[in-house]
C-alpha cells in the first residue's frame, strides 16, 4: 500500500496539474477570442463583413459545423437570411433558414426574453413560442438560436449548427456568446 500510495501521489498531482494547464489554456482561447471578434464587429461597417465573421470565423473557432444569420429586413416585416460573401468558400458551413416573419411567436418571445435557446438539449424553455418554427430548426440542423437585441428591438437571430466533434455546447462557450452577442446587434444596426 505504501509503495502504490508512493507512485499514485505524483502521477495524480502531474495529472492534475496537466488538466488545469489545459483548462485555462481552453479560457484563455475562448477570451482571445472574443477579443479579437469584438474587435471585428466594433469596425464592421458592412454586411459582408459581418457575414465573413458570424457564418465563418465565429464557427470555424468553435468547431461547430454551420451557422446562419436571420436579420431585420428594411421594411421590418421578415427576418431574412443574410446571404454569405462573395467568393467565402461557397455555402459550405451555412445554415439556410427560410424568412421568418417579424411579428411570428418565435420573433416575439425571443425580444420579450432576450436570452439563448438551446435546442439541442430540448430544455429551452419556450412552450409558448411557435412549436412547429422551433421543430423546423432542430430538424435543419439548429442547436442553438441566439437573439440580436439592440434598443429593445429584435434585430437578428443568430443561429448555430452541432459541434464537429458532437458535443454539447459548453457553458464557457455559451458565456462568450452571450457576450458577443450584444456587440452583434449594434454591429447589424450599424452595418
Amino acid at each position: 500500500a505504501l509503495v502504490i500510495g508512493v507512485l499514485v501521489n505524483p502521477s495524480r498531482a502531474w495529472i492534475q496539474g496537466a488538466i488545469d494547464r489545459l483548462f485555462f489554456r481552453n479560457q484563455l482561447d475562448l477570451q482571445n477570442m472574443l477579443a479579437q471578434w469584438s474587435e471585428d464587429l466594433g469596425t464592421s461597417l458592412r454586411f459582408a463583413d459581418l457575414a465573413q465573421l458570424l457564418l465563418y470565423g465565429v464557427p470555424d473557432q468553435l468547431s461547430i459545423e454551420e451557422a446562419g444569420l436571420l436579420v431585420l429586413s428594411e421594411d421590418e416585416n421578415l427576418f431574412e437570411p443574410l446571404d454569405p460573401p462573395q467568393g467565402a468558400g461557397g455555402a459550405r458551413g451555412v445554415l439556410r433558414e427560410p424568412s421568418l416573419p417579424a411579428h411570428s411567436a418565435v420573433a416575439v418571445q425571443l425580444a420579450q426574453q432576450g436570452r439563448t435557446l438551446l435546442l439541442e438539449q430540448r430544455e429551452d424553455g419556450s412552450a409558448d413560442m411557435c412549436a412547429a418554427t422551433l421543430e423546423g430548426w432542430r430538424q435543419r440542423g439548429v442547436c442553438v438560436a441566439l437573439p440580436l437585441v439592440s434598443g429593445g428591438r429584435l434585430l437578428g437571430i443568430y443561429l448555430l449548427g452541432p459541434k464537429r466533434s458532437g458535443d454539447l455546447y459548453q457553458r464557457r462557450e455559451l458565456e462568450v456568446l452571450r457576450t458577443l452577442w450584444t456587440q452583434e446587434a449594434i454591429a447589424i444596426a450599424n452595418a
